[in-house]
């Protein structure tokens, strides 16, 4: 309680400065690593860190500094992007640069917490000379500055999506060799992540002709695991999240503006018939599938049998007959 009413009082105070005299302002208390608070505050024009003490931590020399995230690799640390003589680079409240202020932007994406499990190792894309590419905190180049743009990375794959000339692409984080070239109009990652095992997934939608339809392809190999012919695709995520078992993979997807599913190796389990197909959970071994069909709903099983039949004007009039079944 001590700690929130500082935090509360130093966010209206305006601090005596150091030495020199200068008025120091609080700009935002940043609270990390259970007890210690790190004030981004402000001299002048320059930015600077102090202690809870009003103990300088970092000099006033930023043009700007933003926090990012909380580094548990070093204890207490917290990363900052700074600004300095109008390039990038990122510090840390231990009073050191991790990445110097060369770059004409930057931007925080991520850990590799999807790809290795490791949580202390963080993605920054960089801007330089009008071309991104990529760092960790220790300004080691793991992707060259070469893209236009590089989206935001997924928390559940080890894909990282790029765009060179319009069209886009992928690199695997894994190795970070581009697996996927760019010559997509779209790319989008899929969610096929596992949380029983912590498995991430590869696979990303893709699309040919501007998003009329979509396919899936791997960023492993740049294989394509399914033709892009679907005017939509649900991801299994409801039935893989929770399931332990690898080989349960579904995709359920739109085609001629009907619904179907189609297993792992792309067979037709359900016939593309259907207005809506929604999956609710792992039930009847191995997955379940809310059907509509002419304004009715049913249950079929992840083989196309009938569970329930085509009887319910309602998908909750449908789930709670399935609960009515199952008491």
């Amino acid at each position: 309680m001590k700690k929130i009413l500082l935090v509360l009082f130093l966010s209206t105070l305006v601090l005596a400065g150091c030495k020199d005299n200068k008025k120091v302002e609080l700009v935002e208390p940043i609270i990390g690593g259970e007890v210690e608070i790190v004030n981004i505050a402000r001299k002048e024009d320059k930015y600077g860190l102090i202690s809870e003490n009003n103990d300088e931590i970092l000099p006033f020399v930023y043009e700007d500094l933003e926090y990012t995230v909380y580094d548990y690799s070093v204890d207490n640390s917290k990363h900052f992007i700074a600004k300095e003589n109008g390039k990038y680079g990122v510090v840390n409240n231990k009073g050191s640069i991790l990445i110097p202020c060369d770059y004409d932007n930057i931007e925080y994406i991520g850990s590799d917490w999807a790809v290795s499990g490791d949580p202390t190792i963080f993605y920054y894309k960089v801007k330089k000379n009008g071309k991104w590419g990529l760092v960790n905190q220790k300004n080691e180049i793991l992707v060259d500055m070469k893209y236009d743009e590089i989206a935001d990375k997924s928390s559940y794959s080890p894909a990282l999506l790029v765009k060179v000339d319009n069209k886009w692409g992928a690199i695997n984080l894994n190795n970070f060799v581009q697996t996927i070239s760019c010559k997509y109009d779209k790319i989008d990652y899929t969610h096929y992540f596992r949380c029983s095992d912590y498995v991430s997934d590869s696979r990303c939608k893709f699309s040919d002709n501007g998003g009329k339809t979509w396919g899936i392809i791997s960023a492993d190999d740049g294989r394509i695991l399914l033709d892009c012919i679907y005017e939509e695709i649900k991801e299994d995520a409801d039935l893989a999240d929770y399931t332990a078992d690898d080989e349960v993979d579904y995709n359920i997807v739109k085609k001629n503006g009907k619904w179907g599913v189609l297993d792992k190796n792309n067979n037709t389990i359900i016939a593309l018939k259907y207005d809506m197909i929604y999956s609710p959970a792992l039930e009847y071994n191995g997955g379940t599938f809310y059907c509509e069909k002419d304004g009715k709903w049913g249950l079929l099983s992840a083989e196309g049998e009938e569970l329930f039949g085509f009887e319910n004007s309602s998908l909750e009039e449908l789930e709670m007959a399935v609960l009515n079944a199952e008491e």
